[in-house]
């Protein structure tokens, strides 16, 4: 863990598990993560499925024959779009009407086509079934710093993963944890720092919050106070949102005692 000593000028900020990235270093790393400059990739958009073996981008378990391909926001269009939108829909519709508000599917469209999202697309590759060819399930996720959810430049590059959605006849078999699994490699290979997983403080959210930290390894609720704590205070003064945290790095760390007090008070 990190010390606190006491120099001439007071109490030094704690010692770091290693150096800070610079503004301009987390920003390459972004880069290298969102965009592929083999003029034979993916189009400008890098496909991080690639980076991992063949194995991992199909699933043939419990049932299921399913193969896993990458995609993006500006990618998504037609009955495709239409079907993400429709499996979202069963846990936002719920959820905002539990908040008091009002749903409506094009506010989730427009957030899934923003030129930041990124898709572990879930295909159903059985011969036959209503299911045929189809999206089952998918994992959207983008690469960007932890004060995303405040709109804050803050933090260091991590895999923001905003919707885990997989239909109800492919519940239960594994499928959703074989889609981390892989997002936590594709985090890994592409040098960022944490997952970051948020979720609404919810009753409705309380499935999601046991499959975080019951069926995933290494998942924890995080304040984030201690990489990014202008958005910490957003959060906690907003109060709609529980964030969940795995750390793939040691973290980053350089802050003063008394920040390590309010963050442990906040959580």
């Amino acid at each position: 863990g990190s010390k606190v000593g006491v120099s001439a000028g007071g109490i030094d900020k704690t010692t770091k598990k290693r150096d800070l990235l610079t503004k301009g270093e987390k920003l390459i790393i972004l880069r290298n993560a969102l965009f592929d400059d083999d003029p034979g990739g993916f189009g400008a958009e890098r496909d991080v499925s690639r980076w991992l073996a063949a194995p991992f981008r199909s699933f043939q378990k419990n049932g299921l024959d399913v193969s896993i391909e990458f995609s993006h926001g500006e990618a998504l269009i037609g009955q495709e779009l239409a079907d993400l939108v429709d499996l979202a829909a069963v846990f936002a519709e719920e959820v905002e009407e539990d908040a008091g508000r009002e749903y409506h599917p094009e506010d989730k469209e427009e957030h899934l086509t923003e030129d930041a999202a990124r898709f572990l697309l879930a295909r159903d590759n059985s011969d036959s079934g209503e299911t045929s060819g189809k999206v089952v399930g998918f994992a959207h996720f983008r690469f960007t710093l932890h004060g995303e959810l405040a709109d804050e430049m803050e933090g260091d590059p991590c895999l923001f993963l905003y919707d885990l959605h997989v239909s109800e006849a492919c519940q239960r078999k594994g499928l959703a944890r074989h889609l981390v699994s892989m997002l936590e490699l594709i985090g890994r290979r592409a040098s960022m720092s944490e997952m970051v997983l948020p979720l609404p403080k919810s009753d409705l959210a309380e499935p999601a919050k046991a499959f975080v930290l019951q069926g995933l390894n290494g998942w924890a609720l995080d304040c984030l106070a201690m990489v990014a704590p202008d958005t910490a205070k957003a959060l906690k003064k907003d109060g709609s949102l529980q964030v969940f945290v795995k750390q793939l790095k040691p973290r980053e760390v350089e802050v003063d005692p008394v920040a390590e007090a309010e963050a442990a008070a906040a959580e």
